[in-house]
């Protein structure tokens, strides 16, 4: 296929612009580099989000800059709020909170606990050991692809493109390589190799990072489906002695409004009490 190399541009002088010279690989190793530098070209595609602003406008943005990145972010930085393991969890929510609601559901505080200090260490671990990686990798990719440009097209004498355009040059057509030609070959090859390499690097990190979202994504499926389950137990209707149906969430309200009550009784008791009381020292 013709692959454009470089763009046409209007010089100073305002002669007209330079037709873009297209290539049309022949070789097997010809066509092997248009396609990898296809590939290239559409790359980016998978790099960006799109997002609306509030005008309606719809924009770019870097994907290790986008909504979710920072959603995650924060799901991990809740997630380790709460406690780390069973001590910490029975230091901060006795069983004994747990009284009422235990005697229609005898599980419901251990399950409890274990669903909050699971979530707890799941966020801890991928903190500790992903999340750096991958807020780390924005400001990475952005260097590599700076780097990039500069040896495509803006350093001097080594850019790519400029070395790309001395061997399309028509006047190869028709002569045999020159000095010319064999310094561009070398500097092209030698600017390939360099780029292959940074972008080996640059893959392993992104695997290890797509390896331990991976990771951390199956995880937390798991967790959401334990925790739903933990919710479905908390609405679940249990019949009582009386023959009356409660669930734990009505149940531990019940507990809360018998303890108010008792409250407010106890709060008129006492106005009355000092009423009384003023009321015997006055007359006296």
């Amino acid at each position: 296929m013709a692959l454009p190399i470089s763009t046409a541009t209007v010089p100073l002088d305002n002669k007209p612009p330079t037709p873009t010279p297209k290539w049309n690989p022949k070789t097997d190793a010809e066509k092997k580099l248009s396609d990898t530098l296809s590939k290239l070209s559409r790359s980016s595609a998978i790099c960006f989000d799109t997002y609306k602003e509030p005008s309606g406008e719809v924009k770019l943005k870097f994907i290790l800059n986008s909504q979710g990145v920072n959603d995650l972010q924060a799901y991990v930085l809740m997630g380790m709020q709460f406690p780390g393991d069973n001590a910490t969890f029975e230091t901060k929510m006795p069983k004994s909170y747990f009284d009422v609601v235990s005697k229609i559901d005898s599980t419901i505080w251990q399950r409890t606990r274990d669903e909050f200090v699971k979530i707890s260490k799941s966020c801890q671990t991928f903190h500790d050991e992903q999340l750096y990686k991958i807020l780390n990798a924005a400001s990475t990719t952005r260097d590599y692809a700076k780097s990039a440009i500069h040896d495509l097209s803006q350093a001097q004498f080594i850019n790519l493109r400029e070395n790309l355009l001395i061997l399309l040059s028509d006047k190869y057509r028709t002569m045999p390589p020159d000095q010319d030609y064999k310094d561009a070959e070398a500097t092209a090859n030698q600017t390939l190799k360099k780029l292959g390499r940074n972008a080996e690097s640059s893959k392993a990190d992104i695997a290890d990072i797509k390896i331990g979202l991976a990771a951390f994504k199956s995880n937390t499926t798991k967790l959401k489906t334990e925790v739903l389950a933990l919710a479905a137990s908390y609405d679940k209707k249990h019949k009582l002695s009386d023959g009356s149906e409660v669930n734990v969430s009505e149940m531990a309200d019940s507990k809360h409004a018998d303890a108010v009550t008792k409250l407010l009784n106890a709060q008129k008791a006492e106005r009355k009490e000092s009423k009384d009381m003023v009321s015997i020292k006055t007359s006296g």
